[in-house]
């Protein structure tokens, strides 16, 4: 590590970033962004105190980027590849609310455009009903999941979120241990 910290870097020998992992990081600070709203409720009544609000992302997608610089230099890689970009997709994701990363991850595995049952979800989740009703309002409230207006208690992906996520690739990893891309449309 003391070697990776004294070495010196030729700027003009920065790793190259392809347009498509910028547009990722950008899409991955957008996403993380999303799910890093807040709700501001009271602790009592659970009444919202203010309008639910997401920060804009821009600062994030700057430090991914640098990131990514940092580890294409620390392995003496030319560009970031995709290699790389599943390390900042790993950050990204450790960066969200893990109770809401983990909703948002098993509805995209599991259903991605379909509703599911408050109960499948629970099940998936591994979260109590009571729990995951709470944090499913709030990411409807931020328009990350959607109610289904025909059926109580049964939730999907809102469609922008679903268009934030398909290029991201951010459960890819996941999918392949499974085996699975269930639901998804490519």
């Amino acid at each position: 590590t003391r070697k990776a910290l004294s070495k010196e870097v030729d700027p003009d020998k920065l790793p190259k970033v392809a347009d498509k992992f910028y547009d990722r990081f950008l899409g991955l600070a957008q996403w993380v962004a999303a799910m890093r709203g807040v709700v501001g409720r009271d602790k009592y009544t659970r009444e919202i105190q203010y309008k639910p609000t997401s920060e804009i992302g821009t600062r994030l997608a700057k430090q991914f980027c640098k990131l990514a610089m940092g580890i294409a230099i620390y392995h003496r890689k030319s560009t970031i590849d995709e290699d790389v970009y599943q390390m900042i997709v790993k950050v990204a994701k450790d960066t969200a609310p893990d109770r809401v990363e983990e909703v948002v991850k098993q509805m995209y595995m599991k259903t991605s455009e379909t509703f599911a049952s408050t109960n499948d979800i629970s099940e998936w989740t591994k979260f109590p009903t009571g729990t995951l009703v709470n944090v499913l309002d709030d990411l409807r409230m931020l328009s990350i999941v959607r109610k289904d207006p025909s059926r109580r208690g049964y939730w999907a992906l809102s469609k922008a979120m679903l268009r934030k996520m398909k290029p991201l690739k951010l459960y890819e990893k996941e999918e392949a241990w499974t085996g699975k891309k269930k639901g998804r449309k490519e």
